[in-house]
């Protein structure tokens, strides 16, 4: 999931850990909460900025030659 420069990789890899969850034994998936957790913090987070900033950027265009 680490893989910023392709968004596809990134999104097979968060459709992998979802199926794989879905098996995965509880006690087993506990163990590396924090870290899965952690890890999709950092790339919503990195997304989120990604799109506010095309979209505050196409906005603000906009808006200075209005």
């Amino acid at each position: 999931m680490d893989d910023y420069a392709n968004p596809r990789v990134q999104a097979h890899a968060g459709a992998a850990l979802v199926n794989f969850s879905e098996d995965c034994p509880k006690n087993i998936l506990a163990q590396y909460l924090d870290l899965i957790i952690t890890k999709l913090e950092q790339v919503l987070m990195a997304k989120v900025k990604e799109v506010w900033k095309t979209y505050f950027c196409y906005f603000l265009g906009c808006f200075i030659f209005v």
